[in-house]
């Protein structure tokens, strides 16, 4: 009863503003809170009548003149949400001339110094931002500060200065990022056979990733993420450790790895047989690389190690020729067996969102075509490294007019506009792909989208038939390019012929 009293409470109050509209415009309003204000806006654009509809676009009009940067970017969303870009566009380009010291501004800056070039000039401008736009101003916005820091890192690394690298790498704030933060240095680092502090960075890479390992009841978005990349760290923190004569340990952690690990990555298994080849055993490597090879998880690394230890241990280069056609052949119909195993048949829940660009999309303009939805975001490493397999499949399908790809960015992070970032990072890395924005719910917090299709991390890929039936499910990625699109070609031919 208390919170049906609430409710309405809360919907007077909006109304009151809405009507107050003009005169004292900002003082109702502002008892409201953002996701009050946004879950009250959405109530009315859903009952799709003219009148709650007027009443959306007299608000809106003055909260984009609102002394407040969090108000002037729900002005902005909602134009977008009405159709409504060029005014969605003029308030964007305001908000930092509005707002010197604001969210958005403190992104733009960010960004510039992602373009500058060297540590010394990442360092100076880092803390100028850091002046300029404090921490403790900001604390649900920790990640931009992350990227900014290891960006910093990375550019010291490069340049070997390690001492200032590993200075910003202490600068990290979010414990679930942090492997990816420091992956770049960790990479410098071990390429300048650095080895001794490449393994105090990757130690502490997997100290925090596996916090979140140890504790399962954890469900957020940021302890799924870290979960998948904890076992991916694991060949090259045992490379590392034999790299610092600590054997016994190594061989632990590659224990760990082969027993746990249910995806590995081809980057993993070349590692991981590297260390065994390393350590005498190449039984076990060839077995390792073999498994990568008849399952068609190969890289062109994996392929030539193989060959080497083909060729050394089993025969020449005509039963190795041999050999690599009985296997592809193999592959293929193991593939293809294997996947026919695997289709189901669940409907796929029907969802209408917004693109990038603010046009609407709905799941259901694909009625007949064969729908890849790919849930992404721009935080998620794994996603955008599928996304090179995944312009490869788009290209392989462009004149094939009933197959459609669709990623679906989620579970955002930013407090900035998640779309701009969404789109900049697409226009950026030249990718020609359709993206609709799955935003949180302001009032539950929910992305509305994913959490229908039940997705449980990211990368996540589900495959709807021409009847608007979800025949596949994908998570994660692992192997090669190449392997990826084979995978998704064979996904796709079986969905058509089985729709």
């Amino acid at each position: 009863m208390n919170y049906i009293k609430t409710s309405v409470f809360i919907t007077l109050l909006f109304l009151a503003a809405v009507e107050s509209y003009g005169q004292n415009k900002f003082k109702k309003i502002d008892k409201l809170s953002q996701k009050q204000v946004m879950a009250q806006m959405d109530s009315l654009l859903n009952t799709k009548s003219a009148k709650d509809t007027a009443s959306v676009k007299t608000l809106l009009s003055s909260l984009k003149e609102h002394k407040e940067e969090r108000y002037v970017k729900i002005a902005r969303m909602y134009y977008i949400k009405i159709g409504d870009k060029q005014t969605a566009d003029l308030i964007y380009n305001n908000l930092v001339l509005k707002f010197p010291k604001g969210s958005t501004a403190r992104q733009v800056a960010a960004d510039n110094i992602f373009k500058l070039e060297t540590g010394l000039e990442k360092e100076n401008a880092y803390r100028r931002w850091i002046k300029d736009f404090p921490l403790d101003r900001f604390p649900d916005e920790r990640l931009t500060n992350d990227y900014v820091a290891s960006s910093t890192a990375g550019t010291y690394a490069k340049e070997g200065n390690y001492q200032k690298a590993f200075e910003f790498c202490g600068k990290l704030q979010e414990t679930f990022w942090k492997s990816s933060g420091l992956s770049g240095v960790i990479s410098t680092l071990y390429a300048k056979e650095h080895y001794s502090e490449a393994l105090v960075l990757m130690e502490e890479s997997v100290r925090c990733s596996k916090i979140y390992i140890d504790n399962p009841d954890d469900k957020s978005n940021e302890a799924g993420f870290a979960r998948l990349g904890y076992y991916s760290l694991l060949p090259m923190y045992a490379d590392l450790l034999l790299k610092n004569n600590k054997k016994n340990q190594a061989m632990l952690v590659l224990d760990e790895y082969d027993k746990n690990a249910k995806k590995k990555s081809d980057s993993g298994t070349f590692t991981y047989a590297k260390i065994l080849v390393s350590l005498q055993n190449e039984d076990k490597a060839f077995e390792v690389l073999q498994t990568a090879i008849t399952s068609g998880k190969a890289s062109k690394d994996i392929e030539a190690l193989f060959h080497t230890l083909y060729l050394k241990n089993k025969g020449d280069e005509t039963a190795y020729s041999n050999y690599m056609k009985d296997v592809s052949s193999a592959q293929s119909k193991f593939l293809k067996e294997k996947l026919a195993s695997e289709i189901i048949k669940e409907k796929a829940p029907a969802f209408t969102l917004r693109d990038v660009d603010g046009n609407t999309v709905s799941l259901s303009d694909y009625s007949g075509k064969v729908v890849i939805l790919d849930f992404w975001a721009t935080w998620c490493g794994p996603c955008k490294k599928s996304f090179p397999a995944m312009q490869m499949a788009i290209n392989k399908y462009a004149s094939d007019k009933t197959v459609e790809f669709l990623f679906i960015h989620t579970w955002e992070k930013t407090k900035n506009d998640p779309a701009v970032e969404a789109k900049d990072y697409i226009t950026a890395n030249k990718y020609s792909f359709k993206v609709l924005m799955d935003l949180k719910n302001p009032k539950t917090g929910d992305n509305k989208v994913v959490s229908a299709y039940g997705a449980q991390g990211i990368p996540a890929k589900f495959i709807v038939d021409g009847n608007g039936f979800i025949r596949f499910k994908l998570t994660g990625f692992t192997g090669s390019n190449e392997a990826a699109v084979e995978e998704l070609s064979t996904i796709v031919d079986l969905v058509k012929k089985n729709q």
